[in-house]
């Protein structure tokens, strides 16, 4: 397991199975000194595990990657959006199930949102 003190990002391959309960815990207990989280493509990645990103990453998370995270619902992205006023990249690749409810209603005007729409290279900056 990462440990914060070492590390101030944490990536998704030894969570890759881990239930939304694990992740959470995990989070609650390490996440206050993360400024970068992947969780891209973590099955079980729901309610939980944004909860605890909300109120324990909340101050220096600045790159959240939960791309194919089907999971997490508009009101739960928002929660964590809203929370995390460091939070400046969230990438959503392959997060079909988020609307405009999310895009348009959350609150943080500095979040580039990442993978919804358009050029994948024209929103990596590369165009």
């Amino acid at each position: 397991m990462i440990s914060c003190k070492k590390s101030s990002s944490c990536c998704n391959q030894p969570y890759q199975f881990c239930s939304d309960e694990a992740l959470s815990q995990f989070l609650e207990e390490s996440g206050g000194c993360l400024t970068e989280l992947s969780l891209n493509n973590i099955e079980k990645v729901g309610n939980l595990t944004a909860r605890a990103i909300a109120s324990k990453c909340s101050l220096r998370l600045e790159i959240l990657d939960v791309s194919f995270c089907r999971g997490l619902t508009n009101e739960a992205l928002g929660l964590i959006v809203d929370s995390c006023s460091s939070l400046r990249t969230l990438k959503l690749f392959g997060c079909t199930q988020i609307t405009d409810i999310f895009l348009k209603g959350h609150s943080n005007s500095l979040v580039k949102i990442i993978g919804i729409e358009g050029s994948i290279l024209e929103q990596l900056g590369r165009c």
